[in-house]
């Protein structure tokens, strides 16, 4: 890997300073915030479904309507992750709601520039790895690797480093 001036690695045509990478405790405590907010927002298709299928006496109610209800839910949950996952940080710096408290964003780590969708889509898709045994991979793959880098991050060709900008939500 390329230096410039001994100091910062090069990564494409622009450099990210390995500092700006060293982001872990940011990165988890973001991480709890967003699979929060992720969770709530994901749940309210399902509060709807139990409130829509419910009958006066408080019992759910059966049958085809409901199993097409869920089946709706299910498809509504999953949009609200990718807007919140893929869709949100691509309008906003590469910031979650919990990278944008914690002042870390996603970028391209051959540009230094913002992460595409594409890349996002990966990143999140993902996530289901480095969430295995409660989030045990991904927090061992970024303490031991050299950009502080998740499996979501490699497969991506993404870093994720502190961001100076205002907290904007």
């Amino acid at each position: 890997m390329a230096t410039y001036g001994g100091s910062a690695p090069i990564f494409g045509r622009h450099s990210v300073a390995s500092e700006k990478t060293t982001v872990v405790t940011r990165r988890v405590a973001q991480y709890i915030v967003d699979v929060i907010a992720n969770g709530v927002l994901s749940a309210i298709p399902f509060l709807l479904l139990v409130a829509a299928s419910t009958d006066s006496a408080g019992n759910v109610e059966g049958g085809t309507a409901t199993s097409v209800l869920y089946a709706i839910a299910i498809v509504l949950a999953l949009a609200v992750s990718v807007w919140y996952w893929v869709l949100r940080p691509a309008a906003h710096r590469g910031r979650t709601f919990g990278m944008a408290l914690m002042r870390i964003r996603v970028v391209d780590a051959d540009t230094a520039g913002e992460a595409r969708k594409g890349q996002l889509v990966i990143r999140w898709i993902l996530l289901i790895v480095d969430t295995l045994f409660a989030g045990l991979v991904g927090l061992i793959t970024m303490l031991v690797s050299k950009r502080h880098q998740r499996v979501g991050d490699m497969g991506a060709h993404t870093l994720v480093v502190r961001d100076r900008g205002p907290r904007v939500y």
